[in-house]
């Protein structure tokens, strides 16, 4: 998996992203990659910001957004976004900078033919997505200094 942030400019500021996870709802099985047809799940992403000067983010709202591609067949989308915007400081789960850990779903698998968000593609026995993770602020005054992304989490839907 390749994982990225900037600014990387340590001790002023430092972007770091820590991981996307796949947790299988209600209750799920967690963390897992593969679930079969039916499932919803949910994406933890955790991510923190460590410079001395990072404080200037209290109070801005970020966004998280999931694309997947599907591997069999080259289709790509984007996840809705659900709970997927957070302000530091003041949303759960983003209250502490250096370590945020942000729920986004759920989402929802179905067998070929079927409505969800990731959906087994025709004539196969299995649909396998890539998630590729991007989160940045929405403030326009530090949208081009501040980002960090996960590249390469794969989902796997197996047929029920």
């Amino acid at each position: 998996m390749t994982t990225g942030g900037q600014p990387d400019m340590l001790p002023e500021h430092r972007t770091r992203m820590d991981g996307v996870q796949c947790v299988e709802s209600p209750g799920g099985i967690g963390p897992t990659n593969i679930m079969p047809a039916g499932s919803s799940f949910s994406l933890l992403t955790e991510l923190g910001f460590d410079g001395t000067m990072d404080g200037v983010l209290n109070g801005k709202d970020f966004t998280i957004r999931h694309h997947w591609q599907n591997i069999e067949t080259g289709a790509v989308g984007i996840l809705p976004l659900a709970g997927g915007i957070f302000t530091i400081g003041v949303t759960p789960g983003a209250t502490d900078r250096r370590h945020i850990r942000i729920a986004t779903g759920p989402y929802t698998t179905a067998n070929t033919g079927g409505v969800a968000d990731l959906v087994i593609p025709a004539n196969f026995d299995t649909g396998s997505f890539r998630i590729t993770t991007h989160v940045h602020p929405n403030d326009a005054a530090i949208k081009k200094d501040w980002f960090a992304f996960q590249d390469g989490h794969i989902i796997v839907v197996t047929k029920p």
